[in-house]
């Protein structure tokens, strides 16, 4: 739910699954659609995590869109498809990151 309008956001990709099954690259279509239904979308990889320090599961991430304004206030809905088999896959989401500060003059 956005409340901010003014705010600039970085957007991630991430990706948490079996570091066991980490196997190459995972692409994946990424839309998101606004609360009037206006929608964008575009391919992303995200890369495997290159040396894995251990445990069960690797949280690999893209970024996505820098510096990315939600110009209405309301329910944004993101949606992750894979564009090939995925295996070990437990979870995508979109991280959304403060960017820049809006600047009044």
């Amino acid at each position: 739910e956005n409340h901010d309008t003014l705010a600039h956001y970085d957007l991630s990709v991430v990706v948490r699954r079996e570091a066991s099954r980490a196997e190459g690259a995972m692409p994946l279509m990424v839309r998101c659609t606004s609360p009037s239904g206006v929608s964008f979308e575009s391919f992303v990889v995200v890369m495997p995590v290159e040396r894995h320090a251990g445990g069960s599961f690797e949280e690999p991430s893209v970024l996505w869109v820098t510096d990315a304004q939600l110009h209405e206030e309301g329910d944004y809905l993101f949606t992750i498809t894979p564009t090939s088999d995925l295996r070990g896959v437990w979870s995508v989401g979109v991280e959304l990151k403060v960017g820049r500060k809006a600047s009044f003059v």
